[in-house]
């Protein structure tokens, strides 16, 4: 079938484009580059990494469209899904990074108390301990959790599309 085939190709010269950022590091630590042609180096590799990101998602809706057994795909449609896909993706990333230095300040704030309270009271310490591992364990539940509904969201939302 040649949309298949097409399918195919449009995924597979997507993920030709990408390059490897830990090669251009490792060339950089090795010859132990600095300066601004080295900065620029870095930031077009890691840019490079999110543009083929980018194109993956659209490739991806584009194939699906091609490979899709019902009725004809709007191509408006495919564009809105893009559109509302990545502005999902840079509010969880932008609610994620805003949450993380609170945990981390929490985390830091813990660690202060076991230290005094080594010196202090040892039964303090243990209550300390406890708590600081509940944080711990709760800021990885939530970063799974997080990644999980993300997941799940793009999955559901492909497949009712």
């Amino acid at each position: 079938d040649v949309k298949s085939r097409v399918a195919a190709a449009l995924l597979i010269a997507c993920l030709a484009v990408a390059r490897s950022p830990s090669s251009a590091i490792a060339i950089i630590e090795e010859m132990h580059a600095k300066g601004p042609f080295t900065t620029t180096v870095l930031a077009v590799t890691v840019l490079m990494d999110v543009v083929v990101v980018l194109l993956f998602a659209v490739t991806q809706l584009i194939v699906l469209s091609l490979v899709s057994t019902g009725e004809s795909v709007i191509p408006a449609v495919v564009i809105l899904t893009f559109i509302l896909q990545t502005v999902f993706s840079v509010l969880l990333g932008f609610c994620v990074g805003k949450m993380f230095p609170i945990f981390f300040s929490l985390l830091s704030f813990c660690k202060r108390m076991r230290a005094d309270a080594d010196a202090a009271n040892p039964g303090m310490a243990r209550v300390t301990d406890v708590f600081l591992s509940g944080i711990r364990r709760f800021i990885l539940l939530v970063q799974r959790a997080s990644l999980l509904v993300y997941g799940w969201s793009l999955f559901y939302w492909e497949e009712m599309a």
